[in-house]
Formats: structure tokens, sequence, C-alpha cells
């Protein structure tokens, strides 16, 4: 009797348990809420990020606890993040996820990095950590301006001496001597690309500061970041759109992020442009073009040279750059290298 309980019972047993499993698995094509995918790729930049309903400070977290980028933004309060990036640079990913004009800064590794237009301003009154390593800005190492460094103990040899009296022990630097480096040899497969500091006054009137050539590859941002446009027109034809807050804008660091009708009467920023403005050639027929977006533009619209007409009605000009003020800055870009 007891053998045939036992054998019907198992087959129950059996089902009952994959009743249960089957109860706590979740359904077939659902999507688990929160990070899901978040890599950096440092060779290129970029991140890829895909988050449903996800919380912004823990992908804050793991930006800094697995990828070493620690992100500073004042004042900022936690919310809900649904993207779905794939290989975006890291700047872009930042601006999509954070409420809409924060003011914001990242350090990778021992490297500040300080970005133009919405990031890069930092809370008034704080200090700031300069950064370790970096050149100077004559292109020098840092241990060039400082003082003797002192030596560790196992690189100390004392000397000899014949013990007569009043003679002292001295240490001698046992460390090889530096080899003078030689200059770096140019890459032929280097890039670079032009960043343009420059000077907006309220009366009117945009002027170039410094005219820059950094290495590297320049990958503009698509979304609209501010309500500050500027498009560089080469041949009257335009070839490439960016935006950034409004220069003049007295913004204060409250918890709106600080949209403010006031305007200082003037203001810097900084633009960049891709590496064909490097050429004589180009900006011999170039044009850059500032304007003002109207708040009742679409903001959702990329904001490329394709896309750049239909905000046509949408822009108020703010001021011009031509091409005669690009060549004279252009020849002026090694003027502090070569005065030192």
């Amino acid at each position: 009797m007891k053998k045939h309980l036992l054998i019907f019972l198992t087959p129950v047993f059996l089902l009952a348990l994959l009743f249960t499993i089957n109860m706590k698995l979740p359904a077939t094509g659902a999507q688990l809420k929160g990070i899901r995918k978040l890599d950096f790729d440092r060779s290129s930049g970029t991140v890829t990020l895909q988050a449903e309903e996800a919380s912004l400070t823990a992908i804050l977290s793991q930006l800094r606890d697995r990828h070493k980028i620690e992100v500073v933004v004042p004042n900022l309060t936690d919310r809900p993040v649904t993207v779905d990036i794939v290989k975006a640079p890291l700047p872009e990913v930042l601006r999509r996820i954070l409420p809409y004009g924060s003011r914001f800064h990242f350090v990778i590794g021992e490297g500040d990095i300080s970005l133009a237009g919405n990031s890069g301003q930092k809370k008034p009154g704080r200090a700031e950590v300069k950064p370790r390593g970096f050149p100077t800005k004559d292109k020098t190492p840092p241990s060039a301006n400082a003082g003797p460094a002192k030596l560790a103990p196992e690189r100390v040899v004392l000397s000899q001496t014949n013990g007569a009296r009043g003679t002292k022990l001295a240490p001698q630097d046992s460390r090889p001597e530096t080899k003078i480096k030689e200059p770096r040899k140019p890459v032929a497969d280097a890039h670079s690309y032009a960043r343009l500091n420059l000077l907006i006054k309220r009366q009117g009137g945009i002027e170039i500061v410094r005219f820059m050539e950094v290495e590297g590859t320049y990958n503009p941002p698509t979304t609209i970041n501010g309500e500050f446009i500027y498009a560089a027109f080469v041949g009257g034809q335009v070839v490439f759109v960016g935006s950034i807050q409004d220069p003049l804008g007295v913004r204060s660091y409250l918890q709106d992020y600080g949209h403010s009708a006031e305007q200082a009467d003037s203001g810097t920023f900084v633009i960049s442009l891709p590496e064909r403005f490097l050429n004589r050639t180009t900006l011999n027929q170039s044009v850059i073009r500032f304007f003002y977006l109207a708040e009742t533009a679409p903001r959702t619209e990329l904001l490329t040279p394709q896309t750049f007409p239909k905000l046509r009605q949408y822009l108020k000009p703010a001021g011009e750059i031509g091409p005669r003020e690009l060549i004279a800055a252009f020849g002026r870009r090694y003027e502090r290298r070569t005065q030192r």
C-alpha cells in the first residue's frame, strides 16, 4: 500500500514544483527594468547604455565604479532613465540622461576634462583640484618648473670620507642620468580639429579671441543642447552646425538649473569645428553665423546640416564671423608659442 501511494505522490510533487518555478520566472519577452547594459570604450570615448526606468544615480555610480568616470553635477536629483544608446560620445550620453540644461564636468582617470557650452563651468567659490601630470602652458613637463626633487631612501648612497675632523657624509644621487627626449615625430594618420575661443557682446558683435588646433577627432553631438545655435557655411552651403547655452545668460545654481532672462554685457564661449576648417582655402570661403533659437522651436529634431533649414524660421541672427577674421586668427594661432 505504501509503495503504491509513493508512486502516485511523486508525479504530483514534481508538477507542483514545476508550477512554482514557472510562476517565479518572468514572462517570455518581458523587459527587465533597470540597467541592462553599460559599456565604455576608452579608445573611442563612446558609451553604450541600455536602461529601462533605471536610477540616474545608479548609472553614474556604475560609471564611477566600473569605468573610473567621475561625473560631477551641481544639485543633482535622482530620476528614472529610459534610453537605448549604442556607441555614442560620452558628453552626448550625459546630456541625454541628465536633466535639460544641467551643468556638469567629468573626470576620467587622473585627467579632468572640461566640456564647452553647458559643462565645465563650476559653482563659484568652490575649490577645484588641478590634474597632475599634465603639461604646462608652454608644453613642458610640470617637473621642469618645480624645485629640486627629494630622493627616495633607497636612492641615497653615502659618500666615503677620510675621517678628518669637520668632514660630513654627503648624499649622492644614484639615479641614472636622464636622456634628452627627442621631439615626437608626427604620426601619419593623426587627426586634429579647430577650436575657437570667442567673445560676444550684448550690444552686438562677435570676435575671435584665439584660434587653436587640437589633436584628435571631433564627433559633434546631434542634439540641441541650448538656445544659442551656430552654423558654418562654406561657399554659401551649411556644412556644420552646433548648439550651446546662451553665453550672455546669467544663471543661478538652484534646482531650476539657472533658467533666466537676464543677460550679461559680454561673455566668452568655445566652439569646435571639424578638420577641414584648418585649411586656408576652406577658411577663405567660410562664414560662421550665430543665432538665438525661439522658445517655440521644436527641440526633439536632430541638429544636422540636413535638418538646419527646418529651424530657420525659429532663428534670430546674433552675429557672424567672416573669412577675413578667420584667416587672420588662423595665422595667429601659434603666436603665443613662438613668443616664449
